[in-house]
């Protein structure tokens, strides 16, 4: 089951200082040689929720940045009761620059040992990080032809778990344990499933069956564009949202993909 501290609470977007040269030596980080990057301009705190994969050393959080930044580096440091997450940040562009052209991806880091029972946060932050475990993710069946898994992540549309602003995207603990993927075709098409511990389905929306779970199918605007289908239904233990941006989709694509969730 996914979980989630009872202390758990928001982590907010905000920055935690410099790194200093001495501390990042004692931090692991998910490039490939493991070597810590000494010409690191900054951290942030890592902000929503983190997955934690199969063999519990993976983790997994995402992570917005914009035109300024090469892209970032998520490093943990370990105790024996404690992880720490941070987001290493390199700045290219001089300090008045303003810079737009954000993306946001999910980022991974590998754990000397399974995170287990130990509890999982930011600097500073005195409650835990929430999480939810890959093991129960639905895994899809179906999927149209030309989409694979990707590790963008949609952060143009407000939602429970993402706020969008001039800054850009702040991830935002969900209200309970939530993990969303997105699948890409090449022609840009955006497959997103998410995943959410609890019942959280809109009551509006055309009604339709889900391995006989009642669903929803509903359409929302999104800046600048239409965001295709939602479809949202619980099945018991989740709720699960398919949400679709290609208009060479149609709602029983969608519902084929939501079918073929096992």
């Amino acid at each position: 089951m996914a979980s989630r501290s009872s202390h758990a609470g928001v982590v907010t977007l905000a920055a935690v200082g410099a790194v200093a040269m001495a501390g990042l030596s004692a931090w692991a980080t998910s490039s490939p040689d493991g070597a810590a990057d000494a010409s690191a301009a900054g951290s942030t705190a890592v902000t929503g929720d983190v997955l934690v994969g199969v063999d519990g050393r993976t983790l997994t959080a995402s992570v917005f940045w914009n035109g300024c930044e090469d892209r970032p580096t998520l490093v943990a440091a370990e105790t024996s009761s404690a992880v720490t997450l941070q987001v290493v940040r390199h700045r290219h562009a001089p300090p008045d620059a303003v810079c737009d052209n954000g993306q946001a991806q999910h980022l991974s880091v590998s754990l000397d040992h399974p995170l287990g029972n130990r509890s999982l946060g930011g600097p500073g932050h005195t409650s835990d990080t929430s999480t939810f475990m890959a093991k129960d993710l639905r895994q899809p069946g179906y999927l149209p032809a030309g989409y694979s898994p990707t590790s963008d992540v949609m952060a143009n549309v407000d939602s429970a778990t993402v706020h969008v602003d001039r800054d850009g995207a702040h991830f935002l603990t969900s209200p309970t344990p939530s993990w969303e993927r997105g699948y890409a075709s090449g022609h840009e098409g955006i497959l997103i499933i998410t995943e959410t511990v609890g019942e959280s389905t809109p009551t509006t929306g055309a009604s339709v069956s889900v391995n006989g779970h009642l669903g929803h199918f509903t359409v929302r605007p999104a800046t600048g564009r239409q965001l295709g289908e939602t479809l949202s239904w619980f099945d018991g233990t989740y709720t699960m949202t398919i949400q679709e941006q290609d208009p060479d989709l149609t709602e029983a694509d969608v519902l084929w993909i939501a079918q073929g969730l096992h």
